[in-house]
């Protein structure tokens, strides 16, 4: 690291959550445009990158159809756009905010399972985006409903969770990230949001507790009744 303030400040704690994808990109031309695509297959997550304008069908270099995209524009100031299956083609949630689900018919409007496309615009940008899917014994993407209760509501993943993000997608809400390296053996976690730039929040309460083969969520606010959230939980 090198010594930018936001980065490496003397003194700061920092976390960083790494994801191997394939090494060294290679050339993917399954859609209308080149993309360079490091994969890993056996994983479910791969990582592209390309260059276009307009009506883009990009290639994503995975196995099976993405379950989780996120995508950004390089070279201007943009928002993370983010595909969930969830939610369907056509609509997206943004990951620097804590907005509800946005509908765009030209925004993911198909996703299978060699490329994803979408209308972004008629200039030209460069482009990056990050793919998922659910892998048994290894990552799961999935929904489930908030039940509004401190305790109950169990979501199967079928491993014990140690990374995990969810958000919810029909109203305003943080993406909220926990894992179990900074508040390991515990469900007092402390948690972080990707839509803001804030310390982590450090819990005197329960949040969400892992087990063997599901995650349990602890608290009203993170697990509101007739809210449906996405989550996205690593082992």
């Amino acid at each position: 690291l090198g010594n930018q303030a936001g980065q490496n400040a003397n003194t700061e704690t920092y976390v960083a959550w790494c994801l191997k994808a394939g090494g060294a990109a290679s050339l993917n031309q399954d859609g209308n445009i080149d993309s360079q695509v490091s994969a890993n297959v056996d994983a479910g997550f791969s990582i592209a990158t390309f260059t276009g304008s307009g009506v883009i069908n990009v290639g994503h270099g995975l196995s099976q159809t993405p379950e989780l995209i996120i995508r950004r524009r390089l070279n201007i100031n943009d928002t993370w756009a983010v595909y969930s299956s969830a939610t369907g083609t056509g609509k997206y949630l943004r990951l620097n905010e804590d907005q509800e689900v946005n509908i765009n018919s030209a925004v993911y409007s198909a996703v299978n399972s060699t490329t994803y496309t979408s209308d972004w615009s008629s200039t030209t940008y460069n482009f990056i985006s990050y793919h998922f899917h659910s892998v048994a014994g290894y990552q799961s993407i999935g929904t489930f409903d908030g039940t509004g209760t401190t305790s109950g509501n169990i979501v199967t993943t079928g491993f014990r969770p140690r990374f995990l993000m969810w958000k919810s997608t029909i109203s305003s809400g943080n993406w909220n990230i926990v894992d179990s390296t900074r508040s390991p053996l515990t469900s007092k976690r402390n948690y972080l949001y990707a839509d803001l730039s804030q310390g982590e929040d450090v819990t005197s309460y329960d949040i969400v507790e892992f087990n063997d083969t599901s995650f349990q969520m602890k608290q009203q606010y993170t697990n509101a009744g007739s809210e449906t959230y996405i989550y996205l939980a690593i082992a």
